[in-house]
């Protein structure tokens, strides 16, 4: 089973392939061929999202006939949405990490103030007896 993502993709893939064989006109297809050889249905949110909001697809509604556009051809020639989603997830993933790290430092403030503070008083109490040895000798 197909992701949404993965099915924008397949489509758009698959629309461009078939435009760059026929390099004088852009080949129209049915949703039948486009069913028959992907699994895909014209009615599958994926499809409806390329032609609808991304205008990725042209579809002539009277016909049924579509074809990539210009846009969807120029998105999946250098882009995917399986790269966007992976992008997207690892930036989540970032952000998580980024705060859980500020919430550690935060809990841990306390914890690393104190011992900061004797390490001071160690390095202090260190460096006087280091001079009173010194003075003796």
């Amino acid at each position: 089973m197909k992701s949404f993502n993965e099915k924008c993709d397949s489509i758009l893939i698959y629309l461009k392939e078939l435009a760059d064989k026929r390099q004088d006109v852009m080949e129209l297809i049915r949703s039948d061929k486009l069913k028959s050889d992907l699994g895909i249905d014209i009615n599958d949110p994926a499809f409806g999202y390329l032609c609808n909001d991304k205008k990725f697809i042209d579809l002539d509604r009277k016909s049924g006939y579509f074809q990539i556009s210009s846009a969807g051809m120029a998105f999946i020639s250098h882009s995917s949405f399986v790269d966007i989603q992976k992008t997207k997830e690892e930036d989540v993933q970032l952000k998580w990490y980024e705060t859980q790290n500020a919430k550690d430092v935060f809990d841990n403030f306390s914890t690393t103030q104190r011992n900061s503070k004797l390490a001071l008083i160690i390095a202090v109490l260190s460096a006087i007896l280091t001079l009173i040895g010194l003075m003796k000798k």
